[in-house]
């Protein structure tokens, strides 16, 4: 894995890949999935594209992938219900 990332986090991350965003969707006013087409898997999934949940409100560390991912690590873990979710703390920290 590289360390260029990330570092601490990158090593903690569960799910970690690089993807393009491939479709957003919004759930409610709080949350959205994004789905991601992988570009480069390297751990924690083998799947060519991967759903991930995250919140969208500012103040409760949502994250939006609003922008452009290349050659930015996408981290995330599974939730209670199994659904692969981040934040933007999480999200900061691997691309620091």
């Amino acid at each position: 894995m590289r360390q260029a990332h990330g570092g601490t986090e990158a090593a903690e991350t569960p799910v970690l890949f690089e993807g393009e965003v491939a479709a957003i969707r919004r759930v409610d006013q709080h949350r959205q999935v994004t789905t991601f087409r992988i570009v480069r898997p390297i751990k924690g999934i083998s799947e060519t594209t991967a759903e991930i949940e995250s919140g969208v409100v500012d103040a409760a560390c949502g994250y939006t992938f609003e922008g452009d991912f290349k050659g930015k690590l996408i981290g995330a873990e599974r939730d209670a219900r199994g659904v692969l979710t981040t934040n933007r703390c999480k999200m900061m920290l691997l691309n620091q």
